[in-house]
C-alpha cells in the first residue's frame, strides 16, 4: 500500500464525521432539529446585546465620575439583558466605591461563585477578606456604641431618681419646716405658755 492510499485509509472514517460538522456550519438550518419559529432571531439577539453594552458603557460613565448609585443601576439593567458575571464584579466595585460594604460583599461572592478561579476572582476575594473586616470592624464599634448608650441612659436615669428623691426630701423638709414654725407661732409647740 503507498503512502498515499496509507493515509487515505487512516482517515477514512472520519470523513463522515468532517463532512457533518462542515454541513453543520455551513447549513444550520437543514441539519438543525428545532422548528425555525424557536430560535432567537439574530437581530433580537444583536439589539439585546447592544442595549447591554449601552448599560455598561454608560456604568462605566457614572463610575467614573463617582456617581456610584447610578453606575449599579446601569450595570444591574445591563446584567438583566445579559447576564455576563463580569458584570458581577463591576456592581461589587461600584458598591465598595460607594461606602456600601455588605451590598459589595455580597456581589463579590457572588461573582466568586460563577467564577472561582483567575485574576479577577483572586481580587474579588481579596475585596472580600478586606470588607469582611470592615464590616466586623464596624459591627465591633456599633456594639460598642450602644453599649456606651445603654449605659449613659441608665445613668441618666439613676440621676433623673436621685433627684426626684431629693426634690422630695427637701418638700418635706421644707413643710416640716413650715409645720413647725407654724406651731411655733400659734404656741403649740409644746413650749411653755405664760398668762
Amino acid at each position: 500500500m503507498s503512502p498515499v492510499n496509507k493515509n487515505s485509509a487512516k482517515y477514512a472514517g472520519l470523513r463522515p464525521l468532517i463532512l457533518g460538522t462542515i454541513c453543520s456550519v455551513l447549513f444550520p438550518r437543514a441539519i438543525s432539529a428545532q422548528p425555525v419559529a424557536t430560535r432567537p432571531k439574530a437581530a433580537n439577539v444583536t439589539s439585546k446585546e447592544a442595549e447591554a453594552r449601552r448599560h455598561f458603557k454608560q456604568g462605566r460613565e457614572f463610575l467614573d465620575a463617582d456617581a456610584y448609585s447610578e453606575a449599579i443601576a446601569e450595570f444591574e439593567t445591563a446584567l438583566s439583558l445579559m447576564p455576563l458575571p463580569e458584570l458581577l464584579f463591576n456592581i461589587a466595585q461600584a458598591y465598595r466605591l460607594k461606602g456600601d460594604a455588605k451590598h459589595a460583599l455580597q456581589m463579590y461572592a457572588r461573582f466568586v461563585e460563577v467564577i472561582p478561579e483567575g485574576q479577577i476572582a483572586d481580587e474579588a476575594r481579596a475585596h472580600i477578606a478586606v470588607l469582611t473586616k470592615e464590616i466586623e470592624a464596624a459591627k465591633q464599634d456599633a456594639d460598642a456604641i450602644e453599649v456606651a448608650r445603654r449605659q449613659h441612659d441608665t445613668e441618666r436615669e439613676e440621676r433623673a431618681h436621685q433627684r426626684r428623691i431629693g426634690e422630695i426630701v427637701l418638700g418635706v423638709a421644707g413643710a416640716l419646716a413650715v409645720t413647725g414654725a407654724v406651731l411655733a407661732s400659734t404656741g403649740e409647740g409644746g413650749g411653755v405658755r405664760s398668762a
